[in-house]
């Protein structure tokens, strides 16, 4: 639950109305110093700082001297963000409580000079320990990955020289420079993959038993021998599960050195994985793709994406030697249902058609799985149009040079089940070329929870076209996503409404003296319950810079409340428990298409 000292209540002014932009002169400078949160604070030598916003088009940066001071010049006027890093600390922006927190945009004039810039690097924390193989010897070649807890379940990248690293000769590593937070610590062998065989103590005992009688001359009776428990090299998660799931939590404080955190690493018994795939109208499925793909994070090194041969005349196929874990299991066949994915809905030319497919979730804890069933299905589709509500811009001439595609929100692009279930490795389907007329066919969907993202090339931005809304059958698809299960079924009529009105949030956060109030977060959420979901386009938080000044840009239409807060958790506003906090304090504002709002915030009495 939120600490009551985390809300903060307001006095409001409305204003209605906006006012001309500032012009923009690349003139302006802004100097400061990078120190540590030692006590005392120390210069930080050779932290890069790094100016981004205000219309930048690339990052300028400089590096700090001795004195860990920099300046910065030839920078135009605007908000402008300032950030500084540096190998061991964590990267932190101005103005931010704590390390990884938003910082607060320092509003420059044309031509001005903020001199007084400090920006403040906590030591990264520290994960350190040993992993030794099941004789206790030291496991050197190790990689070891630090896993944000929140990634934990759904694909991600973690190569970077903060998250991972690899043990040394003793068996022991050490990762460095990490932010304060959760973490699950995963342990991946360099021997991954790699197959051994591992026989019980009665099998060896028979073996050398055999042995000697052939040595002796005596006869030794001619029986075929099972082979034994094939073993296998797989990732292995603190304290020596095989499941990122059941993996202890490792919290860290800024700048702790989490010790022992030790693990052995052993091979682990490897399954096969077998059943039938068959099609709806008894087609040849021998060319049938089959993949079988981990949920979870993606690791360096191992990256496990077994693919089996292709079935036999009956359907019949088998994944061998897999490790335990969770796993997706995914059919496809272009030769089966080919054309049935929206022929004859006159969308154009649309390409060739997209596989068939099946797909079953598959858990695997060292004993083998049979008896899976995988019946493909037609591919599917989501088509519409494309339109354009216009008041000043000419709608483009060249509607081939929008793009159309699909993600599930809030998953950079990976593609989730509708209950939650991450598909790591698997790519959302690929955008396609809007039609002369408008129309568009999205291909190759597989189920899952999805919302569109388009562009108009060249008139984007605060002037330009904005993607306003994705209706179908009266719901936003940009507010509550299309679900799409595993009974298969193409998706028609969806509406892209392109708009060159912009409805924006703005106002100005001061204290009761009347002067601007730095340092806090402004949060806007809409009054409709419905859209309280992680990732929510209308749920938006933004730090005042420094004149107290804040904008939302392009909130659709609606009810919303506004609030202020002294601070904000990363995952606050995917809480609804925490949203529901917000709105005894919160003042309603209502946004209405192609007009800016002021709500100007007083905190206090």
């Amino acid at each position: 639950m939120m600490h009551a000292s985390r809300l903060l209540v307001v006095l409001v002014c409305l204003v209605a109305g906006s006012g001309p932009s500032a012009a923009r002169q690349s003139t302006a400078v802004l100097s400061g110093v990078v120190v540590s949160t030692d006590e005392p604070p120390t210069p930080v030598r050779r932290a890069i700082v790094t100016v981004t916003g205000g219309g930048i088009e690339t990052n300028t940066a400089a590096v700090t001297d001795a004195e860990g001071r920099f300046v910065i010049s030839g920078l135009p006027a605007g908000e402008l963000r300032v950030s500084a890093a540096k190998a061991g600390y964590v990267s932190t922006e101005y103005g931010a409580r704590r390390p990884g927190a938003p910082g607060t945009p320092i509003a420059v004039p044309a031509g001005g000079r903020v001199t007084d810039v400090r920006i403040t690097l906590a030591r990264g924390a520290v994960i350190t320990g040993t992993a030794r193989d099941s004789g206790g010897m030291p496991a050197p070649g190790v990689t070891v990955s630090a896993v944000d807890v929140r990634s934990v379940g759904r694909a991600g990248s973690y190569n970077d020289d903060k998250s991972n690293t690899v043990t040394d000769d003793r068996g022991v590593y050490r990762l460095y420079g990490l932010a304060p937070g959760d973490y699950v610590v995963a342990f991946v062998p360099y021997r991954s993959l790699q197959d051994t065989e591992r026989r019980s103590a009665a099998e060896i005992d028979r073996l050398l038993r055999e042995l000697e009688q052939r040595r002796s001359g005596r006869p030794v009776s001619e029986q075929v021998q099972a082979p034994g428990q094939q073993f296998i090299y797989a990732p292995i998660f603190y304290p020596g599960t095989p499941f990122a799931s059941d993996a202890a939590r490792v919290r860290l404080s800024v700048g702790e050195v989490r010790e022992n955190i030790d693990v052995t690493v052993e091979p682990a018994a490897a399954a096969d994985v077998s059943g039938v795939v068959s099609s709806l109208d008894g087609a040849d499925v021998s060319t049938t793709r089959l993949s079988l793909t981990p949920i979870g994070p993606s690791l360096p090194v191992f990256n496990f994406a077994s693919t089996a041969q292709p079935p036999g005349s009956g359907g019949e196929f088998t994944f061998a030697h897999v490790p335990p874990g969770r796993y997706i299991l995914l059919a496809r066949n272009a030769g089966v249902g080919r054309g049935g994915s929206g022929a004859g809905l006159g969308l154009g030319s649309t390409g060739p058609a997209t596989a068939a497919w099946a797909m079953a979730e598959v858990t695997v804890r060292g004993v083998d799985v049979g008896n899976v069933t995988l019946l493909l299905r037609p591919p599917m589709s989501v088509a519409g149009r494309v339109v354009f509500d216009l008041t000043r811009l000419a709608p483009p001439e060249e509607l081939n040079r929008i793009r159309v595609g699909l993600v599930s929100p809030g998953a950079s692009g990976q593609v989730t089940l509708a209950d939650g279930t991450p598909l790591a490795g698997i790519s959302s389907p690929s955008p396609v070329t809007v039609q002369p007329d408008g129309s568009f066919r999205v291909q190759g969907v597989l189920p899952g929870a999805y919302a569109p993202v388009a562009v108009v090339p060249g008139e984007s931005g605060a002037l330009g076209w904005w993607l306003r809304s994705a209706m179908l059958n009266g719901q936003d698809l940009l507010d509550l996503p299309l679900e799409l299960g595993l009974a298969g079924g193409d998706v028609t009529g969806v509406v892209l409404t392109f708009s060159d009105r912009h409805s924006d949030l703005t106002g100005r956060l001061e204290a009761a003296s009347g002067q601007a109030a730095t340092g806090f977060f402004v949060v806007v959420l809409p009054v409709e319950r419905a859209y309280w979901r992680p990732g929510a386009r209308r749920i938006r938080s933004v730090r005042p810079a420094t004149d107290g000044r804040f904008t939302f840009a392009n909130l659709p239409a609606g009810e919303y409340l506004i609030a202020a807060l002294s601070d904000l958790e990363a995952d606050d506003l995917d809480n609804p428990a925490f949203l529901e906090q917000l709105v005894p304090p919160s003042v309603r504002v209502i946004m209405r298409d192609g007009e800016v709002t002021t709500q100007n915030l007083r905190i206090g009495g």
